[in-house]
């Protein structure tokens, strides 16, 4: 092997390395720089196969070429004997042979892709659903499918999510952001993402709980979304979760002609990219070697609580000098930074409060205290970042109310009554025809303890549905608690259907449990609640029914079937309802207290609407609940009764809103490059402009008014962002960005170095494929 095809293959082996890792190695891509997708690390690594291939054969034909004796012998019927040169020929044969042969296989096998058609669909729902583009918005895209033609159907939209993630060079928080957005109630189907969908990072650990939706309205709020955008993977539970609440989100979904809808997400109130601010600013300042996960801590308390830009701002301070340069009106740190730096914060409190949390996980019990210092307060927090967000809703609530880090006003309630659990019987008398199809006809016979439903079908080339339904003797909380029993005998295989209606009168609305009933001898049943999952509408889900139904619907090909109802019961949970002072909406920020001992809370109003039961089953018991957890209702509605589930009704529920007093401004923004952006119309009044823009120290923001231009200072906010505060002077602002990072410098100097080198040594480099000629006397000898 010469030292030119020795240097060929290992430059080969190195980069066949780099297409292994960027192709099934994620660990290791923030560490590498990208430079194709993910999926063209197959194509890569058979065109290095390609190249390798003639190197091997051309050094194998070297070393076999000048061999004459045999290399091996066949021994059969007639003897066969191979030299060095026949081998090579052979072998040179062989791979001709196979490289045409595979060829003509596989080469009309081949169709090229037409995603003309399907990018045509989506672009144009997008376009019909969100209107004209906006720089002050950005639309999240879920997958490669959606980015993968975003920017040439839409030059004037921005996006994130999607491709554009792997673009991030701390993609920590986008991961936080994808998860909680697109994956948050189907965590376990995430593997089953193409890899370049996947969030790179596992934040499983610090995402709220499944059904309080405060987090997604954190994190498209920091975002500067207007809408995500999903397309092709099915994480129904997800989608469920956003249409169940009117009140927070709108859903649109858009049919395409391919296996898979197009669903778009619209928070009901999007916050701009630029805005112009005079929220709260809390700064984060830690001396301890864990400090990064002490911040993420932090962001998840915020995000738990749904308290996005609007409300707070907090900052991550690298340093005590920029804990007395930033313009914080509360500072948080741990029991080791303060013990350290103590005594040189004793100034800051001429501007800030102080808020130290334990800087390890302690024993719970202790209680906050806050020391006045001058006009300000030292708060005292004896418990870890880490058993906060452990505490979930509480934990996070209990910062928020013990930080002072907002105002927060409570609804008391005024009345209660309890009601005991019930077991309703249900005598036959109660039950009459409520619903049947046209080609259905049926009656209704009574006995002692059982209702008998004779149904006929006129048309027997079309299923049949006869239903009846009874008025129950009081309202039953949809809880997991709730019990139905019967017993059904039928004379034809059936499926029947069990409901519980809404008590709204103006919009019917149901839930059921489809039931496949053989003929033949009687069936016993108990089905809890929890079972039931058919809703007719899941926008407009509800707690709280005051009619049951069942539906028998006859199969195509019987012309008639007896169906006996039997011992039918209804067992209620105990409950209670509370009277709040004042009516309250679910799109408001806060958090319902309640009785540690309830199983299930809702809220309800006296129209006779209500939300679905919030089921609080768990190892731990837990008397705080996010506004954002309830689900069901009708998107304006408003509720003035809570309605808890279990305990023994002495404990009263409350309610605390988080108070938004800061006023804010969209600021409009204009990119004159990729690498230069310009806002020329700042409302006066503001303090700060909070520019969510990835964080980066290459960035350089000046200001410009009438008669000065000057640079400004900025720092890290909220989950790696940019926040600007501004002099009372600017009427505009320029920001501009210089990427020379390792990575890129790399890349660019490579080629450059490659280039160099080969001038320089043009004549030391060995010619490829040439042998080194011996001297004449050498040769003599041979």
């Amino acid at each position: 092997m010469s030292l030119t095809q020795g240097a060929f293959l290992i430059a080969l082996s190195v980069m066949g390395t780099y297409w292994f890792v960027m192709g099934w190695v994620p660990s290791l891509w923030q560490y590498l720089p990208r430079l194709m997708a993910t999926y063209n690390s197959v194509e890569n690594l058979g065109w290095i196969f390609l190249m390798a291939l003639p190197i091997m054969l051309g050094m194998l034909r070297n070393q076999l070429g000048t061999v004459d004796r045999f290399v091996f012998h066949i021994r059969s019927n007639s003897k066969l004997s191979v030299s060095g040169r026949r081998l090579t020929v052979l072998l040179g044969a062989f791979t001709m042979l196979f490289i045409v042969g595979n060829a003509i296989i596989l080469i009309p096998t081949i169709k090229t892709v037409n995603w003309g058609p399907l990018s045509d669909q989506l672009n144009a729902a997008l376009d019909s659903s969100l209107g004209a583009p906006s720089n002050d918005y950005r639309i999240s895209l879920q997958n490669r499918v959606l980015t993968r033609s975003f920017f040439f159907y839409q030059p004037d939209r921005f996006d994130t999510g999607g491709r554009a993630a792997l673009l991030d060079p701390d993609p920590f928080f986008n991961s936080w952001y994808m998860t909680d957005v697109f994956y948050k109630n189907d965590l376990g189907s995430i593997d089953t993402v193409y890899i370049d969908d996947r969030p790179v990072a596992n934040v499983s650990s610090l995402i709220e709980s499944p059904s309080n939706f405060g987090g997604e309205k954190f994190w498209l709020d920091w975002y500067g979304v207007n809408a995500a955008v999903f397309y092709d993977y099915s994480f129904d539970q997800t989608l469920g979760n956003y249409s169940a609440r009117p009140s927070l989100f709108s859903v649109v979904e858009r049919p395409t002609t391919y296996a898979a809808p197009e669903i778009i997400v619209k928070p009901a109130s999007p916050s701009a990219i630029l805005v112009a601010t005079n929220a709260t600013i809390i700064g984060f300042y830690s001396a301890a070697r864990n400090s990064q996960d002490e911040y993420r801590s932090l962001i998840s308390l915020l995000s738990e609580m749904g308290l996005g830009s609007r409300f707070v701002i907090p900052l991550y301070l690298q340093s005590i000098a920029d804990v007395f340069a930033s313009p914080i009106q509360l500072l948080v740190t741990d029991s080791f930074t303060y013990s350290e730096k103590g005594p040189e914060m004793q100034t800051l409190f001429q501007t800030a409060d102080i808020v130290v949390l334990s800087s390890m996980d302690v024993q719970p019990g202790l209680s906050t205290t806050a020391q006045p210092m001058g006009n300000r307060l030292l708060v005292d927090m004896p418990v870890s970042l880490s058993q906060l967000v452990n505490g979930r809703e509480e934990g996070a609530y209990y910062f928020a109310r013990s930080a002072l880090i907002l105002p927060i006003t409570s609804i008391n309630t005024t009345t209660s009554a309890y009601y005991p659990p019930e077991t309703m019987i249900l005598s036959p008398n109660r039950w009459s025809a409520s619903y049947r199809t046209s080609n259905a006809e049926g009656s209704l016979q009574t006995q002692q303890n059982s209702v008998t439903l004779n149904v006929t079908s006129s048309d027997t080339t079309r299923n049949a549905q006869f239903n009846i339904q009874s008025y129950l003797p009081s309202r039953v909380p949809l809880s997991n608690d709730l019990l139905v029993s019967f017993s059904v005998q039928t004379t034809a295989n059936i499926t029947l259907g069990v409901s519980f209606s809404s008590t709204l009168v103006c919009c019917q609305n149901y839930v059921a449990i489809d039931q496949q009933i053989s003929s033949g001898r009687s069936v016993d049943f108990q089905i809890p609640f929890s079972r039931f999952y058919k809703w007719y509408n899941s926008s407009a889900m509800f707690g709280v029914a005051r009619d049951l139904t069942f539906s028998v619907d006859l199969p195509s090909g019987n012309p008639n079937v007896v169906v006996q109802i039997a011992n039918v019961s209804v067992a209620s949970p105990a409950y209670t309802i509370s009277t709040l002072a004042e009516p309250l909406s679910l799109s408001s920020d806060g958090v319902l207290e309640h009785d540690t001992t309830a199983i299930g809370v809702g809220l309800l109003n006296r129209s006779n609407s209500s939300t679905t039961i919030l089921n609080l089953s768990g190892d731990e018991p837990r008397n705080i609940s996010a506004l954002a957890s309830f689900s069901g209702g009708e998107a304006s509605e408003q509720y003035d009764e809570v309605l808890t589930i279990g305990g023994n009704g002495l404990t009263a529920p409350s309610v605390a809103l988080f108070l938004q007093e800061s006023p804010y401004s969209t600021v409009h923004e204009e990119w004159t490059n990729n690498e230069n952006m310009v806002a020329q119309s700042i409302p006066q009044g503001f303090r700060g402009l909070l520019w969510k823009e990835t964080y980066s120290p290459l960035w350089k923001i000046g200001s410009e008014s009438n008669l000065t231009r000057s640079q400004l200072n900025y720092y890290y906010a909220g989950p790696g962002m940019i926040y600007v505060p501004m002099a009372n002077y600017a009427t505009g602002i320029n920001a501009s960005i210089s990427s020379t990072g390792f990575q890129s410098l790399a890349l660019a100097s490579a080629p450059v170095f490659t280039i160099a080198a080969l001038a320089v040594l043009r004549n030391r480099l060995p010619v490829f494929g040439s042998r080194k000629q011996e001297p004449a006397a050498e040769v003599e000898k041979h």
